[in-house]
């Protein structure tokens, strides 16, 4: 139906009875048209074909929005877009389609994309971290939270990095910075934003690893100043000290997590950086301090807050410490307590993948073919461990109470009811602790010397100065080949994993049908002969040194001493 439109003839135009609607064209411009529906307003439109493809613009309502008149003259105007080579249904489509994106980019805040962030990415991280990632960048952005993120510029990145450098030193910038950058590319992924900012700015600072081992006499300065505090920062150092976990660990430690007839405590995945549970043997110390904390009623915590959480505010607690000892502990954090607790358990002999069993760290022995394959806990070699560094702590602090701080506990010389030679003196300190435990401490050779010039005060100083020589020789020759047995045998003991392993998946092979060159087998056996006369010879020095503490054979030079190790490796491989 086509008709030449005007206001009077649009007013008396009705939609025919059983349709929802028609289309009257206009018989002068064509394509003009008006709708008309069975209920509602009339409205205007202009029909028109692109690449063969109808396209219906709709122009107008009549009567409150435009006149007949009005809107043929605006139609007419789209049909000149068009004869153009324009398309304005596509057009308003890109418009419209615009101006929602551009609400939506205005409406996608700072706050909003750090809250998506944490919610959505952050999820199957720590709560720990969860929460220090999400504070850092709602700290660092705190003016600028409201903001639309697609509006955050270089300048704005720079100018958060700097004052957080500034507040919190290079490392938190540091942090601030790979969260940031993280946070904006999750938000690029999602299509939210288009620009990362961060991409271009390096980070403040170079990360270096920290190397900061407490000494011995250190590790005695932070327990007694830890008596001084309350008692859930005095328990939760002393922990910290004694179990070689993380902070965040120790601190949210609940009571269901505690199993104090095992002595064993288990901290879930959802709290454990690596997302493993981690289960932590509690020295006869350490379990004492936690029985030592007052369990109320309904409490979650071990170390419960007034708000039913677990304690925050480490900043001011270390504050306090460091204030409490003074300059008798070089500058640390309290991480540093975790590395000194690993390198301790290294001094007394623990093998390193014990070490990072107790640190539950995936990494060096734990990767590879032996990570995948190898599922053993090492729960018995944990307990052993961590008891011998709490027995070494707990020795210090006891040597310290009773006025023999930096003495070595182990290498205590025991009472005796006569005086002995100053050699043999000497040699009483000469026992498998003593050799791990020097080979990284040199300062206890001092030590020792210094305990023998005072207990040989009546011995010509000419017999003292060659007995001490002598010693001297014999101790370092002793810590020479006792730590690089150690050391050879902590390989392989490692290698002999892998090779078990290795061999245990050629057998597997075997039996499907895989051909392997049977060399293989004998350089396995190879291997294990290598590994025997290592443990033998470790063994023969480890009797020696028996041997040695003792008053009935002490040897007159160093040749006695190494041709007496040779001979009783000798003899154990018959």
């Amino acid at each position: 139906m086509a008709v030449r439109l005007t206001d009077a003839v649009v007013g008396a135009l009705a939609c025919p009875a059983g349709v929802k609607d028609t289309l009257v064209f206009d018989d002068a411009l064509r394509g003009f048209y008006v709708r008309v529906p069975a209920k509602g307003a009339k409205v205007f439109g202009l029909q028109y074909k692109v690449a063969g493809q109808k396209r219906r613009l709709v122009i107008g309502t009549w009567g409150t929005e435009l006149t007949t008149a009005q809107a043929r003259k605006r139609a007419e105007q789209e049909r000149g877009r068009v004869r153009a080579g324009g398309d304005p249904v596509s057009e308003r489509k890109a418009a419209v389609a615009a101006q929602k994106a551009e609400r939506q980019r205005v409406a996608f805040t700072v706050r909003i994309m750090i809250d998506q962030w944490s919610e959505k990415h952050l999820s199957q991280r720590t709560a720990d971290y969860r929460s220090q990632s999400e504070g850092t960048l709602k700290a660092a952005f705190d003016k600028l939270l409201d903001k639309p993120a697609a509006a955050i510029t270089k300048t704005d990145v720079r100018e958060a990095l700097d004052a957080t450098a500034g507040a919190r030193g290079p490392y938190a910038a540091n942090h601030l910075h790979a969260a940031g950058h993280a946070c904006w590319k999750f938000a690029i992924g999602r299509g939210e934003i288009e620009v990362n900012p961060w991409a271009s700015i390096p980070k403040p600072t170079k990360a270096v690893a920290r190397d900061r081992v407490l000494s011995d006499d250190e590790i005695v300065a932070v327990w007694k100043a830890t008596e001084g505090m309350a008692r859930t920062w005095r328990n939760i150092t002393r922990l910290l000290i004694l179990t070689a976990q993380r902070r965040s660990e120790v601190a949210g430690m609940t009571w269901a997590e505690v199993d104090l007839e095992r002595a064993m405590w288990t901290i879930p995945r959802e709290r454990a950086k690596n997302n493993a549970t981690h289960l932590v043997p509690l020295s006869a110390s350490a379990l004492e301090i936690i029985r030592s904390q007052p369990r109320e009623k309904g409490a979650i915590y071990v170390f419960q807050s007034r708000g039913e959480t677990s304690p925050s505010g480490f900043s001011k607690m270390k504050a306090r410490l460091d204030d409490a000892v003074g300059e008798s502990v070089a500058p640390w954090v309290l991480h540093d307590l975790r590395r000194t607790a690993a390198t301790g358990m290294q001094r007394l002999g623990v093998l390193p993948v014990i070490i990072e069993a107790v640190l539950n760290h995936v990494s060096g022995t734990r990767t590879g073919i032996v990570g995948v394959y190898q599922r053993h806990q090492y729960e018995a070699e944990r307990r052993d461990a961590l008891d011998r560094w709490s027995k070494h702590v707990m020795d210090l602090i006891a040597a310290a109470d009773t006025g023999m701080a930096g003495a070595v506990p182990s290498a205590k010389i025991p009472a005796t009811t006569h005086r002995p030679s100053p050699t043999s003196l000497g040699l009483r300190y000469i026992n498998e602790e003593m050799l791990c435990l020097a080979a990284e401490n040199p300062h206890l050779r001092s030590k020792a010397l210094a305990e023998l010039r005072v207990r040989t005060g009546r011995v010509r100083a000419a017999d003292r100065e060659t007995e001490e020589k002598r010693f001297d020789r014999m101790l370092r020759a002793l810590e020479r080949n006792g730590t690089n047995a150690g050391r050879l045998i902590t390989a392989m003991n490692e290698r002999r994993e892998a090779v078990a392993q290795w061999m245990k998946a050629v057998r597997r092979a075997q039996s499907l049908g895989v051909q392997f060159d049977p060399r293989l087998e004998r350089l396995n056996a190879d291997f294990e002969d290598q590994s025997n006369s290592i443990q033998r010879r470790w063994q023969a020095l480890r009797e020696l040194t028996d041997l040695l503490n003792s008053e009935n054979a002490v040897p007159s030079n160093l040749d006695e001493v190494m041709r007496e190790i040779a001979s009783r490796a000798t003899a154990r491989s018959r």
